[in-house]
């Protein structure tokens, strides 16, 4: 068990460098998730550090979509698809949630499948109805959890749906 947790916080490193060296966006959320860790320590506050992991899941798969479109390049397929992107921050309020309310956690994760297609077939540009859906689960970590701590969620929030920008200004060149 001790080789695969090496080997997941090796991989959790490389990804952290490659999306800072690829991006100050990456930087700055990272520094606000690490400040926020820190004030959340100190204060002693359980309920604080889920939204800290589920923003430090979220910046890490925005590392991934970001070094994935810098260095990699992207498909015409995950260009037409970008719209599907706008479910992740509600994915990750659900796997989070698995965690401490397992029933409403799993019925979350469910919810999210039609959520992805929904948003995958409507959402080709950032609408208000999806930019409501993408940041509902900032609002919903600070109902569930109590802190305003879960603020940082929606600073990662606001990184990705910068990407998922990107991504559509692509999408409209072509």
């Amino acid at each position: 068990m001790d080789i695969y947790l090496a080997v997941s916080i090796f991989l959790w490193i490389v990804i952290a460098s490659l999306a800072i060296v690829s991006s100050r966006q990456a930087i700055a959320s990272l520094a606000i998730i690490i400040t926020s860790g820190y004030i959340a320590l100190r204060s002693n506050s359980m309920s604080a550090l889920w939204p800290l992991v589920a923003s430090f899941m979220l910046w890490l798969a925005t590392a991934l979509i970001s070094i994935r479109r810098n260095a990699i390049g992207i498909t015409r397929r995950e260009i037409e698809n970008s719209g599907a992107l706008a479910s992740i921050p509600f994915l990750i309020f659900s796997a989070t949630l698995l965690f401490k309310h397992p029933g409403y956690g799993a019925f979350g994760v469910i919810l999210w499948f039609l959520l992805w297609y929904y948003l995958k077939t409507t959402c080709k540009s950032l609408s208000t109805l999806c930019l409501l859906i993408f940041y509902l689960p900032t609002l919903l970590f600070m109902v569930v959890y109590r802190t305003p701590i879960a603020v940082v969620y929606g600073v990662v929030t606001l990184w990705l749906q910068r990407e998922i920008k990107i991504l559509q200004k692509l999408r409209n060149k072509k």
